[in-house]
C-alpha cells in the first residue's frame, strides 16, 4: 500500500497549524507514508502572513512526478484554500485510487471559500467541528465526515510525574483572565508559577523548535487552561463551538484541563475530553484556580483525560478511521501502536 500526505509544512509557519504537522508525522511512520509539501513564495518570513492571503494558494509545482502517484493521498490542510495544494500535483485525480482531505478549521462562513471543483473530486472530506456538516454537506456531493482532532499521546508517555509549572495559558482566553493571572501569579505578590502566550503573532521562523518548547512546557504544568469559543472570542461566535487541538494536546500532556467545555453535541460523549469549570470573571477564575490546585480536582481530571486520550484521541486512532472509511488494509505497525496506547492507558482510582 503506497500512501502519500500533502502537507501545509513548507509553506505555512503558523504555529497553531503545528498539531497537524504531528498527525502527517504519525502517518509517515505508521503506514511507512511519504510527505510531499509544496512550497510558496515567501513562506517563513515576516512577509508570510500578508502574502498567504493575497495569492490565495498558489503553489509551486511538485517537480518530481516520479515522487507521486499511489494508494491513498490524505490532505492535511488548515483550511479550506489550502485545498489548493492539490494543484501542485497536476492530474492528482489520476494518481491516486483514493483521495480525502482533512481540513479541521472550517469556521462559518468560511465554508464558502470552499473550492466546489475539488471537493468534487475527492471520495471524502473529513472536518473536526460537527455544527459544520450539514451546512458543508448541502453544498457539496462528496461525503462529508466529522474527525475530531488529536494529538501524538504515544510520544509523550510516560507522562512526567515532577510538575514545575502550575498553570499555563494559551492562545484565546475571556477578557481579564491573563490579567488576573499576571496580577496573582507574578513574584513576589505569589511563590506560584505561572506563564500566558505574549500577545505576538503567531508566526514563527523556527516552528519545530518553538513546537518542542510549548509541548515541554505543557507536560511539565500541573493545569491549563481552555476555554470555549463563546467564552473566548464572544463578538466572532457563530453557533460552533468546537474542542480545537488544545484540548487534545492537553489531555494527551497528562495536564489538567480547567476553563469551559465546549457546546458542540460531543461534548457529552463519555469518551470526551472533560474541562474542570471555571468562571469568565478574571479575577474570579484565578482565585478559583488557585484553590483548586490544592485539592485533589487536578490529577483526577488529568488521569482521566490521559486515560480517555490513550483509549480515543491519538492520531493512531484517527489514521485507522480513514483507512478504514477507504477499505484500506490497516498496517501491522498502527496496529501494534494502538494496542500499546491501550495498555499504557491509565485506569482510573
Amino acid at each position: 500500500m503506497r500512501v502519500h500526505v500533502l502537507s501545509e509544512r513548507n509553506s505555512c509557519s503558523h504555529l497553531s497549524w503545528a498539531n497537524n504537522f504531528d498527525f502527517e508525522d504519525v502517518i509517515a511512520s505508521t503506514c511507512d507514508a511519504t510527505i510531499i509539501s509544496p512550497h510558496q513564495y515567501f513562506a517563513h518570513t515576516r512577509w508570510e502572513p500578508v502574502t498567504g492571503r493575497l495569492r490565495k494558494g498558489r503553489y509551486r509545482k511538485v517537480v518530481d512526478r516520479g515522487a507521486v502517484g499511489g494508494d491513498l493521498l490524505i490532505v492535511v490542510a488548515m483550511g479550506p484554500p489550502a485545498l489548493r495544494m492539490l494543484h501542485a500535483i497536476p492530474g492528482w485525480r489520476r494518481e491516486y485510487s483514493r483521495v480525502v482531505a482533512y481540513v479541521p478549521d472550517i469556521y462559518p462562513p468560511s465554508e464558502s471559500m470552499l473550492d466546489d471543483g475539488i471537493v468534487r473530486d475527492l471520495d471524502a472530506l473529513y472536518v473536526s467541528y460537527s455544527q459544520v456538516v450539514d451546512r458543508i454537506q448541502a453544498r457539496v456531493e462528496t461525503p462529508v465526515r466529522v474527525m475530531q482532532q488529536a494529538a501524538d499521546v504515544l510520544a509523550g508517555l510516560p507522562v512526567r510525574e515532577s510538575r514545575s509549572v502550575d498553570v499555563t495559558a494559551f492562545g484565546r482566553l475571556p477578557h481579564g483572565v491573563v490579567a488576573a493571572m499576571a496580577k496573582a501569579l507574578t513574584w513576589p505578590m505569589s511563590d506560584r508559577v505561572g506563564w500566558w502566550s505574549p500577545g505576538t503573532i503567531p508566526y514563527s521562523k523556527t516552528p519545530q523548535t518553538d513546537r518542542a518548547a510549548f509541548l515541554s512546557l505543557l507536560r511539565a504544568s500541573k493545569a491549563t487552561l481552555c476555554y470555549r469559543f463563546e467564552d473566548s472570542n464572544p463578538h466572532q461566535y457563530r453557533g460552533v463551538s468546537p474542542f480545537t487541538a488544545r484540548w487534545f494536546e492537553a489531555a494527551a500532556a497528562g495536564v489538567a484541563i480547567f476553563g469551559s467545555q465546549p457546546s458542540c453535541p460531543e461534548a457529552s460523549d463519555p469518551s470526551m475530553i472533560q474541562t474542570v469549570s471555571l468562571p469568565l470573571d478574571g479575577e474570579t477564575a484565578v482565585g478559583e484556580l488557585l484553590d483548586l490546585l490544592d485539592s485533589s480536582v487536578p490529577l483526577e481530571n488529568s488521569r482521566r483525560n490521559l486515560q480517555l486520550a490513550c483509549l480515543h484521541h491519538d492520531w493512531r486512532h484517527r489514521i485507522a478511521q480513514i483507512l478504514h472509511d477507504t477499505d484500506m488494509q490497516i498496517p501491522v505497525k498502527l496496529n501494534k501502536e494502538i494496542e500499546r496506547l491501550k495498555a499504557m492507558a491509565p485506569t482510573r482510582s
